[in-house]
């Protein structure tokens, strides 16, 4: 991914155990996703507005997108992402609230996604 990415991030994995450093990768198309890749990695790509279908068409193509998501207030692009999108899950947030405590000796952080259509989702992680 490297080699053909715009720009790209790429952090430190822990030492202490088996970990897969998280990465996210600018692409300038899909075309340059040749094979599924596990772990904690963002693949960006750009489009226009108009061009969104066309995307969620090429996305569904490579038969390799097990999750997906959309963040809009918009009911109209909420619809047109379900409809278009294969994925084993997708998910459409309305709302991404993020909360910072100190607990325990520990930051804490807190994230709560309003989705659309489910409850409330709470994810919380020591950082």
């Amino acid at each position: 991914m490297r080699k053909v990415a715009r720009a790209y991030v790429e952090l430190e994995a822990p030492t202490n155990g088996h970990f897969v450093a998280p990465a996210v990768y600018l692409l300038d198309n899909l075309n340059q996703l040749q094979r599924e890749v596990f772990g904690p990695i963002l693949h960006i790509v750009r489009y226009k507005k108009e061009n969104l279908v066309n995307v969620l068409n090429e996305v569904n193509a490579k038969g390799y997108a097990l999750t997906g998501g959309c963040h809009s207030r918009i009911r109209k692009q909420m619809d047109l992402v379900e409809k278009n999108t294969s994925t084993a899950a997708t998910s459409i947030l309305t709302v991404i609230l993020l909360v910072l405590l100190w607990a325990y000796n520990h930051l804490v952080v807190m994230v709560y996604l309003v989705q659309a259509r489910k409850p409330v989702v709470n994810s919380i992680c020591n950082v």
